[in-house]
C-alpha cells in the first residue's frame, strides 16, 4: 500500500498499485507531545495516542520471551531492555495529557507479562495497583478507563477493583480455538490455560459488571497455526463462536 498527498483535495489517500482505496487521515499531535516530566522524561515515551484514548505501558518488556514462550503474533517487548515506569512520571504525564479539553475519553493501561511473585502474576498485580493509583491522584473516584492485562484469578482482579479507580478490565483471549491456543499462545497455555482463562474472564464481570469486561480476537492467526483452519470461513465461525459465548455472559 501507498499514502499519497492529493494537493488539489487536500487530503491523503491510501492506494493499492494506484487504485484508490480510501482517504486517510491522523490522529492529531497531543499537546503533551514534547513536554517532560519533573523528572526528565519525555512525556510521550511514556503515553502513546489512538483516538480519543490515552496508552500507558506499566511494564514494557514480556517475560514470555524468556524461554521462546511469547505469543507467535507479538510484535511488542522484545528488546527486554527495559522495565517498570516510574509512578511519577505517569502521574505528570496523564496531568498534563488531560489538560487539552476533550482530547481524551478514556486511559488504557497495558504492559508485558510478568509470572514473578507467589500466587504467579502477583509482582504484576502490584505493578499496575501502584501505576493506576498515580494515574488516579488525578481523579476523584472512578475514571474512565481499562486494564488489559492476563486473566487474573478473583482474589487478585478484587483487589485491583477495589484499590484503584479502574472501570474496565480486558483479558484477551486472542485465540478462541483451544488446540491453536496452545501452539500460538504457549505462555499463557503454559501459565493460566485456556479453560481457566475463559472461566476467570467470567468471573471477572461480577466484580466489574456485566459490559465492563472485554476481550479480543486476533483476526488472521489461526490460518497460520500449524495446525491451523485452512480457510477464511472456518476462522471466522470459530471467532463468532468467540463472541456469542462471550457476550451470553456478559463480556
Amino acid at each position: 500500500y501507498d499514502i499519497d498527498y492529493d494537493r488539489e483535495r487536500g487530503v491523503f489517500l491510501l492506494k493499492e498499485n494506484g487504485d484508490v482505496l480510501e482517504e486517510v487521515d491522523f490522529v492529531p499531535r497531543p499537546g503533551y507531545f514534547g513536554k517532560k516530566t519533573s523528572r526528565g522524561t519525555p512525556m510521550e515515551a511514556l503515553a502513546d495516542v489512538r483516538a480519543q484514548k490515552l496508552i500507558l505501558t506499566a511494564y514494557q518488556r514480556c517475560r514470555f520471551w524468556e524461554k521462546g514462550d511469547q505469543c507467535h503474533f507479538c510484535a511488542f517487548f522484545t528488546s527486554g531492555n527495559s522495565g517498570p515506569v516510574d509512578c511519577q512520571d505517569i502521574y505528570e504525564t496523564v496531568r498534563e495529557a488531560i489538560q487539552e479539553p476533550g482530547r481524551f475519553s478514556e486511559i488504557y493501561l497495558s504492559g508485558g507479562s510478568d509470572f514473578g511473585g507467589e500466587p504467579p502474576f502477583e509482582r504484576e498485580v502490584e505493578r499496575y495497583i501502584q501505576v493506576l493509583q498515580a494515574i488516579g491522584r488525578n481523579f476523584s473516584g472512578r475514571f474512565p478507563s481499562q486494564l488489559m492485562a492476563p486473566a487474573y484469578p478473583k482474589a487478585q482482579l478484587k483487589r485491583i477493583y477495589d484499590q484503584t479507580g479502574v472501570t474496565s478490565y480486558c483479558p484477551n483471549i486472542e485465540v478462541w480455538d483451544e488446540t491453536i491456543f496452545r501452539e500460538l499462545c504457549p505462555g499463557k497455555e503454559k501459565w493460566i490455560g485456556h479453560k481457566e482463562w475463559v472461566r476467570r474472564t467470567l468471573d471477572a464481570v461480577e466484580i466489574f459488571g456485566k459490559g465492563q469486561v472485554c476481550t479480543q480476537v486476533i483476526g488472521g492467526v489461526e490460518l497460520a497455526a500449524s495446525h491451523g483452519f485452512s480457510t477464511e470461513a472456518e476462522a471466522l465461525a470459530s471467532n463468532f463462536q468467540a463472541c456469542d459465548f462471550f457476550a451470553r455472559h456478559g463480556v
